[in-house]
């Protein structure tokens, strides 16, 4: 793909040339420098990377769209998987690079096949059909516009070849706890967003749904917290979260999974 640096005057919105910057105010956001073999063996576990594992074959191959710091991406490359990592800031790529440097020292044993690229949700052309299994975690939900939305979704939907699965997370930002915490406000001004809307989205964009499911909070989640004595509280809130009931879960949910087949 072409190498884009997004600009003021490029063709995608202000949303994402925020999210670009986002580094400017804290040089280490997204960075995870001391990951070891257990901080990789526990993010392996998250759902959004299992699902991914459930629905590939040994020859499928992956793209991440929106890798951040690139720790889903390069654990579906320690479990065997063929993978893109795409963002839309060189600073998350440096980052993801450089987990994939500690996962090659922490497991120099394996062949990681995993490619970091600058990719544009809104200028996916270059990538059309050339997936089997696409993943998004927490990206969708930060364009208040539902057009700009279903545009990124369809997008995605282009990548996978016909039958290929996408395996979407994201923020739950209608639940009551999301709109009190003290959260960074780039984090706070995103799309008013649930499940049904969530999956009525995806169903429009081209895809048909498999199956969905309430998550807790994301491993890096801390980062946007603002009141830092919090984050301790919300990691034990988490635990018990995984302890709630379906039917309540879904509820207090801060981010939803959903499996869909392109149509």
């Amino acid at each position: 793909m072409k190498q884009r640096h997004i600009t003021e005057g490029d063709a995608s919105d202000a949303k994402s040339l925020q999210w670009c910057k986002a580094h400017e105010d804290d040089p280490d956001l997204y960075r995870i420098p001391n990951a070891d073999e257990r901080f990789f063996h526990s993010r392996s576990r998250e759902p959004i990377v299992q699902a991914v594992i459930r629905h590939a074959t040994e020859h499928s191959r992956v793209v991440e769209i929106g890798c951040g710091s690139g720790a889903d991406s390069v654990c579906l490359a320690l479990a065997g998987l063929c993978v893109t990592a795409l963002d839309i800031s060189p600073h998350m790529l440096d980052a993801g690079e450089e987990l994939l440097r500690r996962a090659q020292e922490q497991f120099p044993e394996r062949s990681l096949d995993i490619t970091f690229a600058l990719g544009d949700i809104f200028d996916l052309a270059d990538y059309r059909e050339q997936f089997d299994i696409a993943l998004s975690f927490s990206v969708i939900q930060i364009w208040a516009s539902r057009e700009r939305r279903l545009w990124a979704l369809r997008n995605m939907r282009d990548t996978l070849v016909r039958g290929g699965v996408l395996c979407i997370v994201a923020t739950h930002t209608r639940n009551p706890l999301f709109r009190v915490l003290p959260v960074a406000s780039l984090v706070g001004d995103m799309a008013d967003y649930d499940l049904s809307i969530f999956a009525e989205e995806i169903q429009t964009a081209g895809f048909a749904l498999v199956s969905s499911e309430p998550m807790g909070l994301s491993a890096t989640f801390g980062q946007w917290v603002e009141f830092r004595p919090l984050i301790p509280i919300l990691r034990l809130a988490n635990h018990f979260f995984r302890l709630l009931p379906r039917r309540l879960q879904m509820l207090v949910a801060p981010h939803f999974l959903i499996v869909a087949r392109r149509s």
